[in-house]
């Protein structure tokens, strides 16, 4: 009855005081509504298990090659072979290579993603399907039906979801398909961003002999499935072992040597994105406490003003429990109702969640508003109610009886002054270490937005085309030239495309590099083969200057550039830099892997120019030598185009121009079509799109936290101000000079933003070394970013003074005493 009793009171205090309650419960509900928000992001991507089969055995494996720096390269058929046969601790392995296809069947052809995978792909992922079946091993050797696997999202708007027509027929590639099976609804093959696996929208098995696949035709993204009970640790070492034999004694590994890199795929998957959400966490954690020491701090203030209601209280029999009671079921109700709010906010929070992160956050159907994250939300309002609303309960309730009924609200305890100034001192600390970490993100986007990236972004659109083999085979290498050849050439002729070029990697198209060998001429002779290696990209002559890259010595590439004519490259700055440091790259000779009728060929070329180095991979790194090889030489069936127009900054013209562009591809080949269409600032916008994220939502975190800061100096002031009007009216009286009263105010404020921004920066100057994975360009300590961080602190406090000072040196003296 008298818990009833005292919601009621609660509640009736509450209704008395609406700015403050509205105050209090605002400010609580950012802090638990983000700390809620991200919980449920962290929960989804890092913490939830993969929707797959017992995932906690599955991993990834990776080639690597340290003598040429390559640290994680797809593996080749030969080594998924050699995996299988020589692994005692793990189930199986397979691999998926990611493509390109045209489904056909309609008048409308649709380009889409393909995976080809190894027959056992779906058994060691542990996925089902929805309709008919997987592919199986029997699907993958050579002279098997042709059969392809789509998922739901394809079959239910191409085809209707029509199941009759599984294990019938389908147009794929211009000829008909077996659909052997639809996966579930919302299936995805999760695998790092380095691994370059779109979102993929059938599967095909490979079927061709893997052993006698060239070792150095690195294609397969390989996934392992441990046997139960086996930790990664030791599937990782056997893997090892295995490596050192196969370095032993297969040739191709003489030079390169050979390693193999064993990760958990939850954690691989992941990887990329745990530090900034963690860091983001730690962010949301550090603003609830402000928010929740900013709340205390408030209600320190009311307390004080309620000193005669608890003395009055006691001196008629209630004890002294009975009143913190009272006190803190009054506090906890303004953090239940900010909890209350605050999963408002999350839920708002999340439903934004696809437009505020970047687009390879993985795992986002995972992240959800569900009962765990609402019990987190629960348990951190009536932890953080508890703590600090019985702070000022226990504190409200400890004065003297009689000197509480005599003085009123007259005198302020000095005890209650002090742990109000600790508070804010706290705060103010807090907020320091949030403008810290906002500040050295805000330098790394300004560094980020100032790399020399090789190539121009703005006004550059791009869109990718696939050809099939079955119609452009490697055999008639001169059929898939013609096609590029027409289709650039009507691109040009379209209104407002000034260059136009292909190539058949973009930069910053979301991969990892991964070298193949290359050797050269030297002052001594040639440089053995395999003891460099570079990345091969095959480009049409206009694609440089289409991307306003930099011609440094030599010429580009021309129509005579085709193979009726010797072999020629263009070499980058870096490798020009590194195979002749003393000597002019252009017209020395270069030994290079030329992809001719569908194979691999080592032969002598010659370098006819050198263009400026370009970030492929990661604007942060300076990334690996690159060897560009005409198209008319060493043609490639997937090719992406990049047209220098102004129509990329606009999407409406871009729409317009793509249309064009679809009719002049459709003019060449009926069944072809365009896809991926974007600007060339959407990838280096994903390339920054971590950096961004945290700069956002850090600044967002550290302004409301500097905001609150300035709150409770502003209240604190403001309290000691009116609470000593008398003293200050007195010495006015005396003669005091109100600008002397003015100083001592803003000195008050000054003094406890000092104490606060030195603990701040003291604790910033710890903590930051753990963002030294999300900071580029700029050390973690950086003595900039702290100098003005502190002056924007000092400033912070001088605004927040500013009404108490003025308040305080215009007091009329008479009125003050007059008052008491």
């Amino acid at each position: 009855m008298q818990l009833v009793q005292d919601v009621r009171q609660a509640g009736r205090f509450l209704r008395r005081r609406p700015f403050f309650a509205a105050t209090s419960i605002l400010t609580l509900a950012l802090g638990v509504g983000a700390a809620t928000a991200l919980y449920s992001v962290i929960r989804g991507v890092l913490l939830a298990p993969l929707p797959y089969e017992e995932p906690d055995r599955l991993t990834t494996v990776w080639s690597r090659f340290d003598r040429q720096g390559v640290a994680r390269a797809p593996l080749s058929g030969p080594e998924l072979v050699d995996l299988g046969e020589r692994s005692d601790l793990f189930e199986g392995f397979a691999g998926i290579w990611p493509r390109f296809a045209t489904l056909g069947g309609t008048d409308d052809p649709e380009q889409i993603n393909i995976g080809i995978v190894t027959g056992n792909f779906f058994d060691v992922l542990g996925a089902k399907p929805l309709h008919g079946r997987m592919i199986r091993p029997e699907d993958d050797v050579s002279g098997a039906p042709d059969a392809v696997v789509l998922s739901y999202e394809v079959f239910a708007r191409r085809y209707g979801a029509d199941t009759s027509l599984v294990g019938g027929s389908i147009l794929y590639n211009g000829e008909p398909w077996t659909l052997l099976g639809v996966m579930a609804p919302g299936f995805e093959v999760l695998m790092p961003p380095d691994a370059r696996i779109p979102e993929t929208s059938a599967w095909i098995p490979w079927r061709r002999n893997y052993a006698e696949m060239d070792r150095n035709w690195r294609i397969f993204r390989g996934l392992g499935r441990l046997k139960p009970g086996v930790e990664p640790s030791a599937g990782r070492a056997e893997l090892a072992a295995v490596a050192t034999g196969l370095a032993a004694s297969e040739a191709a590994y003489v030079e390169s040597g050979l390693a193999f890199d064993v990760e958990p795929l939850q954690e691989d998957v992941v990887a990329h994105v745990r530090p900034a959400l963690l860091a983001l966490f730690g962010a949301v954690g550090v603003l609830l406490l402000i928010a929740s020491t900013n709340v205390a701090s408030l209600l320190l203030v009311q307390a004080a003003g309620r000193e005669q209601e608890m003395a009055l209280r006691t001196a008629l029999g209630a004890s002294r429990g009975r009143s913190i009671r009272q006190l803190v079921i009054e506090n906890l109700g303004l953090f239940v109702a900010g909890g209350c709010f605050g999963a408002v906010l999350a839920a708002a929070a999340l439903a934004a969640l696809p437009v505020l992160v970047p687009a390879e956050l993985p795992r986002l159907e995972a992240v959800r508003l569900d009962g765990t994250a609402l019990l987190f939300g629960l348990g951190t309002v009536l932890l953080t109610g508890l703590l600090f609303g019985s702070l000022p309960a226990w504190h409200a309730t400890r004065g003297n009886l009689v000197t509480a009924l005599k003085e009123g609200r007259g005198t302020p305890r000095p005890g209650r002054h002090h742990l109000r100034s600790f508070l804010v001192i706290v705060e103010v600390a807090l907020a320091v270490l949030l403008l810290v970490g906002a500040g050295l993100m805000l330098h790394s986007f300004r560094a980020l937005g100032q790399v020399e990236r090789g190539f121009v972004a703005e006004e550059v659109l791009t869109l990718k085309i696939s050809l099939p083999s079955s119609r452009y085979s490697y055999r008639k290498p001169e059929l898939i030239s013609a096609f590029y050849e027409d289709v650039v050439r009507r691109i040009a002729a379209l209104p407002g495309v000034e260059e136009v070029g292909t190539i058949d990697s973009l930069p910053l198209d979301g991969g990892a590099a991964s070298g193949e060998p290359y050797a050269y001429d030297t002052p001594t002779g040639v440089l053995e083969w395999g003891r460099r290696s570079a990345e091969y990209r095959s480009v049409t002559e206009g694609y440089f200057r289409a991307m306003g890259t930099t011609l440094l010595a030599g010429r580009f590439f021309n129509i005579h550039d085709d193979l009726e004519h010797p072999s020629v490259v263009i070499v980058d700055e870096k490798l020009a830099r590194t195979a002749w440091p003393d000597e002019e790259a252009v017209g020395q000779r270069i030994q290079v892997n030329r992809f001719v009728g569908g194979q691999d060929v080592q032969e002598w070329a010659e370098v006819i120019g050198v263009v400026e180095s370009v970030k492929n991979v990661d604007l942060t790194l300076e990334g690996i030598e690159q060897i560009y090889q005409p198209h008319l030489q060493s043609p490639r069936r997937s090719m992406k185009i990049a047209m220098k127009t102004a129509a990329a900054a606009s999407p409406a013209a871009t729409a317009n121009l793509v249309d064009l562009i679809r009719r002049e591809v459709t003019a060449v080949d009926p069944e072809r079509a365009v896809f991926e269409v974007r600007p060339m600032t959407a990838y280096v916008a994903r390339a920054t799109a971590r950096t961004r994220l945290v700069l956002k939502l850090l600044s967002v975190f550290a302004i409301v936290s500097a905001a609150l800061a300035a709150l409770g100096i502003y209240a604190v002031l403001s309290y000691t101000v009116r609470q000593t009007t008398r003293e200050i009216g007195v010495r006015l009286a005396l003669g005091a000079d109100s600008r002397r009263i003015l100083r001592q105010v803003v000195g008050s404020a000054l003094g406890l933003a000092s104490i606060g921004l030195v603990a701040g920066l003291g604790l910033a100057y710890v903590l930051v070394p753990t963002m030294e994975n999300l900071v580029y360009g700029v050390g973690v300590r950086d003595g900039l970013t702290f100098v003005a961080v502190a002056l924007v602190a000092l400033a912070t406090a001088l605004v927040a003074s500013a009404l108490p000072a003025r308040q305080a040196s215009r007091i009329d003296p008479i009125r003050a005493l007059r008052s008491e």
